[in-house]
């Protein structure tokens, strides 16, 4: 095989070794889905000479063929190889980012997963490469329920857990499918907290300490004021102070941030002190406090939080869900800010280091949730994408400004059909073309979905994605 060759010569090895390589390749990127197969002792047994000699002429090894393994993964090589222009040293580092690498991936040069196909062509995104259009990782999935925007989501979020080890995940799970599929739960590596039977382990009012409690204070009732509807600007005010007395008495007794209680506490204080009856506020932050949702303390740094990959199932929490979310995201945000910018490596790929992700984000957007938009704006030098899977792309009609900040959109299944206005911008289409698209939306099939249209491409193009119970994020 004249590719063996030049790989031999261009990794600086011996065909036994290229051999090992091509079939491991296979394995790893899912080239033969949904076949499992435990190669290692036959693979490890490989010492006299290339692997397909014998092997391709003779059979099977475990539950699958090493052949078919090792040519899907030479496959892969040569295509890896093209794209780098044929630099045998670039094709090294991008091996040695995926997973078993000895340092972590997310660290390596590239993160590249598979979204699906286009026309029986696979459809891939380097998911940290910021160049032409896509100069952040943000993700939007829209799509209504049976389309396979969960499964797809847990794809993409499984697919850059097997290829960058070293990234952190907070996801946001509103209905409990998703924490409760232990494969994904496995696979991801995800620690799962149930809030109402134990304590999300932050403290989500302690915050870097350089920010200006007056600051956090005002973020923290404008945070209240987006989900309590009624709330007017004087009403805001009384908690505003409440809240920045709570920071200054903490402050002034342990050198500490006030917990969830002495944010409660407070608030009611100001509110008999106004003669203000208690209200939805009061009774909000008395249940937070109450029910122990989060930890007095944060345990260990913000940043080892945010380094480890955590699952909050919101499900069980009834009225609660959408406070809890807006608190910690707002927390995450605060953190997020605090951080320095992610490094730039050839100028181009930016190092993971945090996923943020929310399924059912409709019920965020629609009450303008401030810390989920401004993670969407600032994420990218941090590292930080968000990943939102949402119902319709209807739910972002109110944040057009954040249209530009997403790399992919993902329209699949539609109820009604979309505004064609809002396909232009999503999808990179012209006013024709977005009108053809809308007619699409509510024609297409479970797992089909419209994405940005590149330009030689179909316009706009339908792939059929990926699920995660297909297995290919492996």
């Amino acid at each position: 095989m004249a590719f063996r060759l030049l790989l031999q010569g261009a990794l600086g090895v011996d065909a036994v070794s290229v051999d090992r390589l091509a079939v491991a390749i296979g394995i790893r990127e899912g080239a033969a889905a949904g076949v499992e197969a435990d190669l290692s002792p036959d693979v490890d047994a490989f010492a006299d000479g290339p692997v397909f000699g014998p092997i391709l002429a003779e059979g099977t090894v475990g539950s699958g063929s090493i052949g078919a393994f090792g040519a899907a993964g030479f496959g892969l090589l040569a295509k890896r190889y093209d794209a780098l222009g044929g630099d045998g040293a670039a094709l090294l580092a991008s091996l040695l980012s995926g997973p078993g690498a000895t340092s972590s991936a997310s660290t390596g040069p590239e993160v590249t997963v598979p979204l699906g196909a286009v026309d029986g062509a696979p459809l891939t995104w380097t998911v940290n490469r910021e160049a032409g259009r896509r100069t952040n990782a943000n993700v939007r999935i829209a799509g209504v329920q049976g389309t396979g925007k969960t499964q797809f989501l847990q794809h993409l979020l499984s697919a850059i857990a097997a290829r960058a080890p070293g990234t952190g995940l907070v996801l946001l799970d509103y209905k409990g499918d998703i924490s409760g599929d232990a494969g994904f739960v496995k696979a991801v590596g995800a620690r799962v907290v149930r809030p109402q039977r134990e304590a999300v382990p932050i403290n989500p009012f302690d915050v870097p300490r350089e920010v200006r409690s007056g600051l956090l204070a005002l973020e923290v009732a404008a945070l209240l004021r987006s989900l309590a509807t009624g709330m007017g600007a004087a009403q805001q005010e009384i908690v505003r102070l409440a809240v920045e007395s709570a920071y200054t008495e903490a402050a002034g007794a342990a050198g500490a941030a006030p917990t969830a209680g002495d944010i409660a506490r407070a608030v009611r204080q100001s509110y008999e002190d106004a003669g203000k009856a208690p209200d939805t506020v009061t009774a909000w932050l008395a249940q937070l406090a109450e029910l122990g949702l989060f930890a007095d303390r944060t345990a260990g740094s913000p940043a080892e939080f945010l380094g480890q990959r955590w699952i909050v199932d919101l499900s069980a929490l009834g009225s609660l869900r959408t406070l809890v979310a807006f608190v910690l995201l707002h927390w995450v945000s605060r953190q997020v800010q605090a951080c320095t910018d992610a490094p730039l490596a050839a100028g181009s790929l930016r190092q993971l280091q945090t996923i943020v992700a929310v399924d059912e984000a409709h019920h965020y957007l629609r009450a303008r949730c401030e810390p989920l938009l401004t993670l969407l704006r600032i994420g990218r030098s941090k590292g930080v994408p968000v990943f939102l899977s949402s119902q319709s792309l209807a739910d972002f009609r109110e944040h057009t400004e954040t249209d530009q900040l997403f790399a992919w959109t993902f329209l699949l299944g539609q109820g009604a059909k979309p505004d064609p206005k809002t396909l232009q911008a999503a999808l990179g289409l012209n006013g024709p073309e977005a009108q053809r698209a809308a007619d699409r939306a509510v024609q297409l099939e479970q797992f089909d979905a419209l994405v940005p249209a590149d330009e030689n491409g179909p316009r706009p193009p339908m792939a059929r994605l990926h699920m995660f119970f297909e297995g290919r994020w492996r």
